[in-house]
């Protein structure tokens, strides 16, 4: 079967898509300054010592190119990686115009430092290095890395980072780390787990050398009180079938050291499997009160207080919660949701949507998560101030104050720059419709639809607002080209806020194979844009997401318009991989594409997939441009795919590539 399909004929198309296309071109011609500015970036950065020593400080300088030269500000974020922690921190540096056009700045090297990752900022934008970073390992004696530096390197190769500095997988890479890292210190019991776990997962080394030298690992005395080294141990005993003795270990380190990130983590499982609520309550109460300096703890916050309305004790929740010396702006928001479902609440509810607020404005009191640098947590809580105000918004609704709705509501379209969601701007049309405001109700509809592509109830808004305006009801032609210009300018603005997360990255070339074990490469698929889906049998996920990937193959793929191609990996190791898959396609004949085997994972490991399914997407060039993961429902899944694959198959994608 081949894997792109065949043509169709073109009558097949459906209007809608014709239509999504014609204006995908017309977007993008207005596009071309972001797109080449975007593609254009590329700047040099240069450190000062090479490998910065603990307790001094290190120069840096930033030449820009055409693209950032301008710039009024740039800031260096930093990534501040600790040997006991595989988390980074994050800090910044704002830098200083040179004469030369270059921009510098010095950075003091901490004493828990071991490793730094670095990017640039301009307060909207990234230069990352085109996804590479900048890497610079600490020394103490000036003659080699500090313990525990090419470890962290190593793992930021391995794809487990947050979102704000993740780069591309490389095994290879971290292996090689890894190994240097044990040259440096032999003894480094963290390096020994991890290298010997990744040797075996990438199978450069049998089961038995990986099983007997885990058992050496563990078997060794260590220093209890170090976590990593603890937590490394831990690994290795769950690795091999010893989890009573994994257990009794972790509870002892967390009895000696209650507040530890072991602690933390293992709470944290503990509540994700626990779902009475009376039981649930009271662990995330304990949470949320232990770790509160923790990332999760806002998170947690608003879970407990679901947790006290969904077991009607909400006066026990704000009890709680006003004993707390930090609480998120989040968790009030969320109390004061709840007791505005209660019709006698109205009043409370909007006196803790108002203390939401007050939280919200005062943002030292929101807990920043430490890998991402105070100057981005700061334009990060915009998305919570809209969130309060559009609670408060809703609940002024309630108590009969339109005045007080509108007003709110215009400030959280201020605070978010529009990104409302279709809810918020169906409450403000309907408030401006009974004041008989019809222009200014159309328009906020019409924002609305273009902001959010529109919800059933912000598209009648839309229609009788339009009705009113006019005078009449409106042609039901006139009203779909307009209704359909406006999703296309929904799609359009999509494609602009996506086009600013592209990686732009080379082409990661290797072989897969049909299931009678012909050789394809990936590279064999340039000339046309390219969905790459890495999938298994075993994975529910993956399974729910099949039916929607064959529709979008039927209706694109087929017609020649691009290329989809799902790749299995990761199965069970003891069965027959290719087996596997024809099993998989005779029980789903209906499939109109065949499902490419990654033969032991050489291709999953060389894109750095860690879960599954995973999507690649690269352009005509075969270079990668974006990446989504998981599966949540197949209305997203289709509307990435989609708007993704359009945007990829426009001309006006590749005119300053």
């Amino acid at each position: 079967m081949n894997i792109c399909g065949v043509n169709t004929a073109q009558n097949q198309t459906s209007l809608s898509s014709r239509s999504a296309r014609l204006f995908f071109l017309v977007w993008l011609v207005m596009l071309l300054p972001m797109l080449f500015s975007l593609t254009a970036l590329g700047g040099e950065l240069s450190i000062s010592p090479a490998m910065p020593r603990l307790g001094e400080r290190a120069s840096f300088t930033y030449k820009p190119d055409s693209a950032w030269r301008n710039a009024e500000n740039i800031y260096l974020l930093v990534y501040r990686f600790r040997e006991i922690s595989g988390e980074p921190v994050a800090d910044y540096v704002k830098l200083t115009r040179r004469v030369d056009g270059s921009f510098g700045g010095e950075v003091a090297v901490k004493q828990t430092d071991v490793f730094w990752m670095m990017k640039l900022f301009n307060g909207t934008r990234y230069d990352d290095n085109n996804g590479n970073y900048w890497d610079t390992r600490i020394t103490g004696d000036g003659s080699k890395p500090v313990q525990g530096s090419l470890l962290r390197n190593a793992i930021t190769f391995l794809g487990s980072l947050p979102t704000e500095c993740s780069r591309l997988s490389d095994f290879p890479k971290a292996l090689q780390l890894m190994r240097e890292e044990l040259r440096f210190y032999p003894n480094n019991l963290s390096a020994k787990v991890a290298e010997v776990a990744l040797a075996y997962d990438v199978k450069d080394i049998p089961e038995e050398t990986y099983r007997r030298s885990l058992q050496s690992y563990v078997s060794q005395p260590f220093d209890t009180t170090r976590e990593n080294d603890t937590r490394a141990v831990i690994r290795g005993l769950n690795a091999l079938g010893m989890a009573n003795q994994a257990k009794a270990l972790e509870d002892a380190y967390i009895k000696r050291f209650p507040k530890s990130k072991i602690a933390e983590d293992n709470a944290m499982q503990i509540l994700q499997v626990q779902v009475v609520p009376d039981w649930f309550l009271v662990r995330a109460v304990e949470f949320a009160s232990k770790f509160q300096e923790s990332p999760m703890a806002p998170m947690m916050q608003g879970a407990a207080v679901a947790t006290f309305a969904q077991v009607r004790r909400l006066a026990d929740a704000a009890k709680w919660l006003d004993t707390l010396p930090n609480v998120s702006p989040l968790a009030y928001n969320e109390l004061a949701k709840y007791w505005c479902r209660t019709d006698t609440s109205q009043e409370r509810g909007l006196r803790y949507a108002q203390k939401a607020l007050e939280l919200a404005k005062r943002q030292p009191l929101y807990q920043r998560p430490s890998h991402i640098a105070e100057i981005e947590w700061n334009l990060n809580t915009t998305a919570t101030l809209g969130d309060v105000y559009n609670t408060l918004s809703a609940i002024y609704v309630e108590l009969k104050r339109p005045d007080d709705a509108l007003s709110t509501f215009t400030s959280a379209l201020e605070t978010t720059k529009g990104e409302l969601p279709a809810p918020a701007f169906s409450q403000a049309a309907g408030i401006l419709f009974e004041k008989k405001r019809f222009a200014e109700s159309l328009a906020i509809a019409a924002q609305g639809i273009i902001t959010t592509g529109g919800d059933n109830v912000l598209l009648q808004w839309h229609k009788t607002a339009m009705d009113s305006v006019r005078g009449k009801r409106v042609d039901s032609i006139l009203y779909v080209s307009e209704l359909q210009r406006l999703k296309d300018s929904a799609s359009a603005l999509q494609a602009y806020k996506q086009i600013k997360q592209r990686l732009d990255r080379e082409l990661i070339d290797g072989t897969v194979f049909t299931t009678d074990r012909t050789p394809m490469t990936l590279s064999s698929f340039k000339g046309k844009p390219t969905m790459i889906m890495f999938w298994s049998s075993w994975a529910e996920p993956c399974l729910k997401a099949m039916p929607f990937v064959n529709v979008l193959y039927n209706k694109y793929a087929k017609a020649g318009d691009f290329n989809i191609v799902v790749i299995d990996a990761w199965e069970d190791k003891g069965k027959d991989q290719f087996t596997l898959v024809k099993d998989y396609m005779a029980r789903n004949s209906a499939l109109y594409f065949q499902i490419l085997v990654d033969d032991n994972n050489v291709m999953a490991q060389k894109y750095g997939v860690t879960g599954l399914p995973m999507r690649f997407y690269l352009d005509k060039n075969g270079r990668i441009q974006f990446k989504g993961s998981g599966f949540t429902d197949g209305l997203k899944l289709t509307q990435e795919i989609e708007e993704t694959m359009l945007l990829l198959g426009s001309e006006r994608f590749y005119l300053n590539q």
